[in-house]
């Protein structure tokens, strides 16, 4: 048995000795690290990835709405009941009712992966949609719908702009 060297006396071989059997441990250590972090930061944008799509499909036909919603609301300041007994308004109705299951359909499907202010805006704009009397005259009911569409529309941009400018 060899007695200890002194601290004062530790040789190069000693240390050679000690750096030979740390390194394989200080390598282990490196690559989790390495593995941990990458896969934290591989997550999240993935994550993200999934968020901002969600968004722009949302954005996208909300914004398609509004515009059917001026396009109706022009008809509707010319000659309101002419446009109701009319096909166009059976028309924009429809395709209002396609581009809003649409956007119900996305939020739904990926309401897990939305921040929590995404969220309350579009729980408020449900609320403003669902709160409009369905014995309404349809000029009313017109005007609610596209005025709750361009309050929202807006707001839900920033949000998703906001988190945008989050993630830089």
């Amino acid at each position: 048995m060899s007695t200890p060297t002194p601290v004062g006396n530790t040789t190069v071989a000693d240390v050679a000795q000690f750096v030979t059997l740390i390194t394989p441990f200080i390598t282990v250590i490196s690559v989790v690290i390495a593995a941990r972090l990458s896969y934290s930061a591989t997550s999240k944008a993935k994550a993200w990835e999934l968020r901002r799509i969600a968004y722009s499909e949302i954005l996208l036909e909300l914004s398609t709405v509004e515009r059917i919603c001026d396009v109706a609301s022009e008809y509707i300041q010319e000659n309101a009941e002419a446009y109701f007994a009319r096909e166009a308004s059976s028309k924009h109705n429809a395709a209002i009712s396609k581009h809003m299951a649409v956007v119900r359909g996305r939020y739904a499907m990926d309401y897990l992966i939305f921040s929590t202010e995404f969220i309350k805006v579009c729980e408020q704009l449900w609320a403003t949609l669902d709160s409009i009397p369905p014995d309404e005259i349809p000029p009313e009911e017109h005007a609610s719908f596209a005025d709750a569409i361009k309050k929202f529309r807006p707001k839900l941009l920033t949000r998703a702009r906001a988190e945008i400018d989050m993630r830089r």
